[in-house]
């Protein structure tokens, strides 16, 4: 999960501006407030002192991420949520989750998840993604991690297209 961190930190665009919120049993923040690329230097340092202990409170992170949006912004809020467990810790049933990402999410949100190991629970990270016009990728033990994690950020870093409508008219469409 560090390597995969530090990937996306290192090709972050210059104007990007993120927030890095770890999680176990407490939900720690690197910023109060996004911080321009050009913090991520100090932001590798902070994610170079992250250790795995505790549990995996997955709601209290995507609320805590959520909140960062700011509702004046015109552009898409992008989350890349990445776990190598399963919620274990606080809410845990994975529907109040995903019906909580609802309620917190709003249509500029864009959610990618990416599961790390065999403890995850990928139907929860599937259905987050998906409904909030994200994706999803998993990398197993013994996979190649960078080039997944490459792949996954290359689709995330500069979306193509967004939010397309097609109206096919009066047209009977399968």
């Amino acid at each position: 999960a560090k390597k995969s961190l530090g990937f996306i930190l290192d090709h972050l665009n210059a104007e990007d501006r993120f927030n890095i919120v770890i999680f176990n049993t407490a939900i720690t923040p690197y910023a109060s407030t996004l911080r321009p690329a050009k913090e991520r230097g100090d932001a590798r340092r902070f994610v170079d002192r992250i250790s795995a202990s505790g549990g995996t409170d997955i709601d209290r992170a995507l609320a805590a991420a959520l909140g960062m949006r700011q509702k004046s912004e015109s552009r898409p809020f992008i989350v890349i949520f990445l776990t190598d467990g399963l919620p274990t810790v606080g809410v845990t049933d994975p529907n109040t989750i995903i019906a909580n990402v609802a309620k917190a999410s709003s249509r500029d949100v864009r959610l990618f998840t990416f599961g790390l190991g065999t403890d995850v629970n990928t139907v929860l990270l599937d259905t987050i993604a998906q409904e909030n016009r994200g994706a999803s990728a998993y990398v197993q033990p013994g996979e190649e991690i960078e080039s997944t994690v490459s792949s996954f950020y290359a689709k995330v870093s500069a979306p193509l297209l967004s939010d397309i409508a097609i109206d096919f008219g009066s047209a009977s469409v399968e």
